[in-house]
C-alpha cells in the first residue's frame, strides 16, 4: 500500500482477507461474534507462491520473442539462481514420483477392493468387467489375482487354470512387492543410461521364472498356448483401467 498510516475500510479489508483464504493462504475461526484469522503459509511460503504465479503469467504469454528478451536481459547472479532452481527440482523429481507411485498404488487396491470376488481353481480372484484379456497379480506384499470378464469368456478352463497359475508364481516369488521397489529404483536411477536396458531385462526374467514355476504344475504346451492367447489379444481400453493399478504383474 501506497500509504501503510491511513485509515483502512472494514469491508475492504475483510474481501482481501476473504480472497486470501479462498487462496489456502488463510483460515477463518468464528469465536461468538469474533472472526479470527490465522495464515497457513509462512512469509517465505507466500513470496514462493507469489513467484510461481508470476512466472506462470509470464510463460502464458505464448510469445517466444517476449520470453527470450526477458531471459536474455538475466545476469549472471539471476542465471546462477535460475540453474540452483533446476538442480532442486531435478533431485526433488525422483523422490515425487516415488511418493506417486505408493499413493497409486493405495488407490488401486481401494478400487480392486470394489470389484466382485469369485473362486477359480481354489483361487481367490476379483473380478474385473472388460472384454479384453486381463489377468494379473496387483498389490504390494499381499496381491490380489485380478482377472478380466473377457479371459473368463475366451480361454477354456484347462487355459484358464494355465494362466492363473502364472499368476501364482508371481504370489510365490513376491514380484509385486520387488518389483515395486525396484522400480522406485527406476524412477531415482533414470538418468543413468543403462537403467530402462536393466529394467526390461529384469521383466523378461521376472516372466521367464514365473513360467519355469508354472511349467512344473500344468501342461508346458497348455501354459503356452493359454499365455500367447493373453499376449496376443488386443489392450483396447485397457490403459485406462490400468491407470489404477500400482504394483502389477501381468502375464
Amino acid at each position: 500500500m501506497s500509504d501503510p498510516d491511513r485509515e483502512l475500510a472494514y469491508a475492504s479489508v475483510t474481501t482481501v482477507l476473504r480472497r486470501l483464504a479462498d487462496k489456502g493462504w488463510l483460515t477463518c475461526d468464528r469465536h461468538d461474534r469474533a472472526f479470527r484469522w490465522r495464515p497457513l503459509t509462512s512469509r517465505a511460503e507466500a513470496h514462493m507462491l507469489q513467484a510461481h504465479e508470476q512466472l506462470h503469467r509470464l510463460l502464458a504469454i505464448g510469445n517466444p520473442d517476449v520470453v527470450a528478451a526477458f531471459v536474455d536481459d538475466l545476469d549472471g547472479a539471476s542465471l546462477d539462481q535460475l540453474e540452483a532452481i533446476a538442480q532442486r527440482l531435478k533431485a526433488a523429481r525422483p523422490a515425487k514420483e516415488v511418493v506417486w507411485s505408493v499413493w497409486q498404488g493405495w488407490r488401486s487396491l481401494q478400487a480392486i477392493s470394489t470389484y466382485p470376488s469369485m473362486t477359480l481353481h481354489n483361487t481367490s480372484a476379483r473380478l474385473l468387467h472388460l472384454p479384453a484379456l486381463f489377468a494379473a497379480q496387483i498389490g504390494f506384499w499381499r496381491s490380489h489375482l485380478v482377472l478380466s470378464q473377457g479371459l473368463l469368456d475366451t480361454l477354456t478352463p484347462t487355459q484358464l487354470k494355465a494362466v492363473i497359475t502364472h499368476e501364482l508364481a508371481h504370489v510365490h516369488y513376491c514380484d509385486t512387492f520387488w518389483f515395486f521397489w525396484l522400480g522406485c529404483v527406476r524412477r531415482v536411477t533414470g538418468w543413468l543410461p543403462y537403467t530402462e536396458t536393466i529394467w526390461k531385462e529384469l521383466l523378461l526374467l521376472r516372466e521367464l521364472r514365473a513360467d519355469s514355476w508354472a511349467a512344473q504344475r500344468v501342461e508346458p504346451l497348455v501354459l503356452a498356448e493359454s499365455l500367447l492367447e493373453v499376449v496376443k489379444a488386443p489392450l483396447t481400453n485397457l490403459a485406462l483401467h490400468c491407470a489404477v493399478f500400482g504394483p502389477c504383474c501381468r502375464c
